[in-house]
């Protein structure tokens, strides 16, 4: 059986949710998934919470010498600090209360931040029907002051910002969450209606709501209708439900061929192509002058399109020339664009 993992229309487009449904054989028709869909309908289970999978980073998430993995029912961790003390361990951990990780709820999304250039060891962050949860190296991503040791615990934030409670942004539960991301330094969470809400600990110019000065709070960035965003510890990428992109953090680009500079506020990008994006990606270096690096897969094309900091020839392009307009990856005899991805 599978717990909460399917969440399927049936044939009139209404969203179904059921416990413990068989796993379906991945040839049988959708006909007949949406017959025993029906048959199963007066079962389903009001409250079994949404479990989005966006995208592949919500299923295998990695961090700075850890791993931390969704399965069917639930999440695994080994690695730097995977420990619910806060230790290390070469040895896979359900995170479960069996195993120190005293959560209240049930699971839905996780993931890690840290510093690998820095030397920072993760910090662990899970997201149940209860609350925010966090564990591991304490600084790498939240302010110290939110953490009372490297031991798993719920996330300390105060009114009239955060909820005490959940440790969640004020007014936003945690089922309204769709996507929850974090690196050196920051957090993101992106919900259902598709606001986004940050705490940063480096850069203030990444709460995205024209703030001037750091704080432990959580603050909700000035732009609306976003699908799908990424972080780094230097600048976040965003795209709306058009197929608009937006970027703002300490360093950032436009892709218009105008330099980087600070952006407090989400600023709207040069679109590198027509309609939203399959997937997005950001790099980010944690050496002094390094720029970013965007990338964006044209589901028109299937080609990688790409921009930014280029030293190490991280854009794919057959040099290691920074780019300040967008171009598109090349195949490895560099006689032209990268196909077919």
């Amino acid at each position: 059986f599978s717990f909460c993992k399917y969440i399927l229309n049936d044939i009139f487009g209404s969203e179904i949710r059921f416990h413990d449904f068989f796993e379906f054989n991945k040839h049988k028709t959708i006909s007949t998934i949406s017959i025993l869909v029906l048959s199963l309908n007066g079962l389903v289970a009001q409250d079994c919470p949404s479990l989005p999978f966006t995208n592949d980073s919500e299923i295998l998430i990695e961090g700075y010498h850890s791993t931390m993995v969704r399965t069917e029912t639930g999440f695994v961790i080994w690695g730097d600090n995977a420990l619910a003390n806060g230790g290390t361990t070469g040895t896979p951990q359900a995170i479960t209360p069996a195993n120190g990780y005293t959560y209240n709820g049930t699971t839905l999304l996780g993931t890690i931040g840290d510093d690998a250039q820095g030397g920072a060891n993760p910090q662990n962050f899970i997201l149940t029907t209860a609350g925010m949860y966090v564990w591991g190296q304490e600084n790498a991503v939240v302010n110290g002051a939110l953490t009372s040791s490297e031991a798993f615990q719920l996330l300390t934030v105060t009114a009239p910002t955060g909820n005490p409670v959940t440790g969640m942004p004020i007014g936003i539960n945690p089922i309204d969450i769709k996507y929850m991301s974090a690196s050196k330094g920051v957090i993101v969470l992106l919900t259902n209606s598709g606001d986004v809400y940050v705490m940063a600990d480096d850069d203030f110019e990444l709460f995205g709501d024209g703030a001037i000065a750091l704080d432990t709070n959580w603050h909700k960035a000035n732009v609306s209708n976003i699908s799908n965003v990424k972080v780094t510890e230097k600048a976040i990428f965003a795209m709306n439900s058009s197929g608009d992109y937006f970027t703002w953090g300490n360093l950032t680009a436009l892709g218009d061929g105008t330099a980087f500079a600070s952006r407090n506020v989400p600023t709207q990008m040069v679109a590198p192509f027509l309609g939203q994006a399959t997937s997005l990606a950001v790099t980010a270096s944690g050496d002094n002058g390094d720029l970013m690096s965007y990338y964006a897969l044209n589901p028109n094309d299937n080609k990688i399109y790409t921009f930014g900091e280029n030293k190490d020839g991280q854009l794919g392009i057959g040099s290691v020339t920074d780019q300040l307009s967008w171009v598109i990856v090349q195949n490895a005899d560099n006689t032209g664009d990268l196909e077919n991805v």
